[in-house]
């Protein structure tokens, strides 16, 4: 535990005094979730690219879908690293982050 931390701006409801993932319980799960996702869903497409076969409808809606699931691993890895690097000062810019400020 943090005893003498000091959060700038004061917490409330939606800023509490913590980091993007509050625990280790969350952060390793999304690891393996997000690096799971970004590694299957590549395969997925680059087989389907590479195919020999024609492209059917069936072939045509897996890729969309490998896709769509290829940017959300994206976007949930790229939450993922936003973390690691602000663990302990991610609290003091919650909400200059939040409004895109730098």
């Amino acid at each position: 535990m943090r005893s003498s931390v000091k959060c700038h701006p004061a917490p409330d409801a939606f800023n509490p005094c913590e980091d993007l993932m509050g625990n280790w319980a969350l952060r390793i799960p999304v690891w393996f979730i997000s690096l799971s996702a970004v590694i299957g869903n590549l395969f997925v497409v680059i087989v389907i690219a590479t195919s020999h076969f024609r492209l059917t409808v069936s072939k045509f809606l897996m890729c969309n879908l490998a896709v769509a699931d290829l940017c959300i691993g994206i976007h949930l890895l790229l939450i993922a690293v936003v973390d690691a690097c602000s663990i302990g000062v991610y609290f003091n810019s919650a909400i200059d982050w939040q409004e895109g400020k730098q």
